[in-house]
């Protein structure tokens, strides 16, 4: 059986996280990549993770954030 977990990426740790989102975001869209400062920034407002298959970054998401404050 595989081992899938997932792993947030943390806008002040998980160095290994944040490169392997950024290795996974940067190859599926070569047109935007993004550097490792605009990665912590986006940590910050939205929730990103990696998904690992026994050891291997396999995947990446962002979940955005709603801003709930009135208009």
């Amino acid at each position: 059986m595989t081992d899938l977990r997932f792993t947030p990426v943390q806008p002040t740790d998980s160095a290994l996280a944040l490169l392997d989102w950024q290795h996974i975001h940067n190859s599926i869209i070569p047109t935007a990549p993004l550097s490792a400062d605009e990665i912590v920034a986006r940590a910050q407002r939205n929730i990103l993770e990696v998904a690992y298959v026994d050891g291997t970054a396999v995947g990446c998401s962002t979940v955005l954030s709603v801003d709930l404050r009135p208009v």
